[in-house]
C-alpha cells in the first residue's frame, strides 16, 4: 500500500509491502487474542455484584417489588427491574444436561423466581440467590412490616486490586503490542520514493537494510504504464525505469482514469517520457 505526498514541485511515495499484512496477522492471532481472552476473562469475574430488594405493601397481602443489580467495580451500569401485584413467590430450581463440542456432557443449572402476580404467574430467570429472594419476600407478606429493604452481596472472585491490576496489564500488554507490531513493520518494510524537479533527483530510501540511493533526472529513461490481469481484473502499475534497466515501483491501481492522471502528473513535474505501456495478455494465454 503507498501513501502520495505531494509537495511544490515534489512527490513522494511512501510504501508499504504486501508482506505488512501477512506480518500484522501472524502478530494479531499470537500476540493479541491471548490479552483480549484475559481481559474478557476478568470482564467476565466481575458478575460478582450487589441484589438490593426494596418492596412496600399496597395491600395486606398485595407487594411492590424493585430489584437493583449492582457491578462490584461500579464500572458497569446497575439494572434495575420491577413486579408490581405480588401475591406470593415461589422458587424453581432446573438441571440441564448439555454436550460440549468434544461430546462431553456438563450439567448446566438454572434458578427462577415465580412471581404469583394479578395478571398471573410470571417466571424470572435469577442467579443462585433466588431462593433467598423468595424467603425474603414470603416472610415480608406474613408480617407486619410496611417495607422491606434487603441487600445481599457476593464476596468479589477477586480483590480490586487483582481485577484492577490484571485487566490494566491486559489492557497495555494490547496496546504495547499493536504499537510495537506496527513500529516495526513499518520499519521494516517501509520505503520512500522522493521524486524532487527542483533538485531534479529521485532519492530511494529504505529504513532496514538502510539503503539510500540518488538518482539525478539524467539517470532516468522514463515512466512505463503497465496493465496486467489481477485475479481476472486490470491493474495498472507505475514505475519508473533508468538507463540502467532497474525498475522501480511505483504505485498501482485498480482504476485506468487515476493510474491516467497520476502519469501525467509526474511527467508535469518530471518532464519524463511515457517510454513502455504494456498491454495485459489474454485470460487464456
Amino acid at each position: 500500500m503507498s501513501d502520495i505526498v505531494r509537495k511544490n514541485g515534489q512527490i513522494i511515495f511512501k510504501t508499504q509491502l504486501p508482506l505488512l499484512l501477512l506480518l500484522l496477522t501472524v502478530f494479531e492471532i499470537g500476540f493479541t487474542i491471548p490479552p483480549l481472552l484475559m481481559i474478557l476473562s476478568f470482564i467476565g469475574s466481575l458478575n460478582t455484584n450487589t441484589l438490593e430488594i426494596f418492596c412496600n405493601k399496597v395491600e395486606p397481602k398485595l407487594v411492590d417489588c424493585q430489584f437493583t443489580t449492582v457491578p462490584e467495580l461500579g464500572i458497569l451500569p446497575s439494572s434495575t427491574k420491577t413486579y408490581k401485584g405480588i401475591k406470593g413467590v415461589e422458587y424453581l430450581k432446573e438441571t440441564e444436561t448439555k454436550k460440549n463440542s468434544e461430546g462431553d456432557s456438563y450439567t448446566v443449572t438454572y434458578y427462577y423466581v415465580i412471581f404469583n402476580q394479578i395478571p398471573g404467574k410470571n417466571k424470572v430467570q435469577f442467579d443462585d440467590r433466588a431462593q433467598w429472594v423468595v424467603s425474603q419476600i414470603n416472610q415480608f407478606l406474613n408480617s407486619d412490616q410496611e417495607t422491606l429493604k434487603q441487600t445481599s452481596s457476593r464476596e468479589p472472585i477477586a480483590s480490586y486490586f487483582q481485577l484492577y491490576s490484571g485487566v490494566l496489564s491486559g489492557v497495555l500488554q494490547f496496546m504495547f503490542i499493536h504499537v510495537g507490531v506496527f513500529i516495526v513493520a513499518n520499519v521494516i518494510f517501509y520505503q520512500s520514493i522522493d521524486i524532487n524537479n527542483n533538485l531534479r533527483q529521485v532519492v530511494r530510501t529504505r529504513i532496514i537494510p538502510f539503503y539510500r540511493k540518488t538518482l539525478s533526472f539524467s539517470d532516468i529513461k522514463g515512466l512505463a504504464l503497465i496493465e496486467s490481469w489481477d485475479e481476472g481484473d486490470k491493474r495498472y502499475s507505475i514505475e519508473i525505469h533508468t538507463t540502467k534497466n532497474e525498475k522501480i515501483y511505483l504505485w498501482s491501481t485498480y482504476n485506468e482514469n487515476e493510474a491516467n492522471n497520476l502519469v501525467d502528473e509526474i511527467r508535469r513535474i518530471t518532464g519524463f517520457y511515457v517510454i513502455e505501456q504494456r498491454l495485459p495478455p489474454t485470460q487464456d494465454s
